[in-house]
């Protein structure tokens, strides 16, 4: 009988790991690439073989409520990110095409992410908490990837 509801729980763990997670995203700090209070999808920890620049992803820094922000830099890069809003990493410029111009600015940094480590901004620059305030972050603080797609308005409830 115990192993039955052994095998029953376990069953049931893995149902809910394979159904969908969703997220609503709060705020404006990934404007325009995700809108405030859309729902989007996350495909979490267990599922997600790599992070790497770019991806956007949902973290938990200083305490239970989760962060939605780009991936900018891994472990071992030098970053240097310009008050302007300009990013370098490696000494090489890199392109935003998701950062809109007027969005750019903020707080300016200059460091070498640790190993094991990522560096995540938001896409609106001057609206966004990220790791220029509390530092790189480690992979178990990620909860998963964002997929780009947003649930349709019907759906969202």
């Amino acid at each position: 009988m115990i192993k039955y509801i052994i095998i029953l729980i376990i069953g049931v763990l893995i149902i809910l790991a394979l159904l969908p997670s969703y997220i609503r995203i709060k705020g404006h700090s990934m404007y325009p690439t995700l809108r405030d209070r859309g729902i989007y999808r996350v495909i979490t920890r267990p599922f997600v073989k790599e992070y790497k620049r770019g991806d956007i992803v949902v973290i938990y820094v200083q305490g239970i409520i989760p962060y939605t922000k780009r991936i900018i830099a891994v472990g071992g890069d030098k970053l240097r990110v310009t008050y302007k809003g300009k990013v370098y990493i490696n000494g090489r410029e890199i392109q935003e095409p998701y950062v809109l111009p007027k969005n750019y600015g903020g707080k300016s940094v200059n460091v070498v992410v640790p190993d094991g480590c990522y560096f995540v901004m938001g896409d609106n620059r001057r609206a966004s908490t990220d790791s220029r305030d509390f530092g790189a972050v480690e992979r178990w603080q990620m909860l998963g990837k964002v997929i780009l797609k947003e649930r349709g308005k019907c759906q969202q409830k």
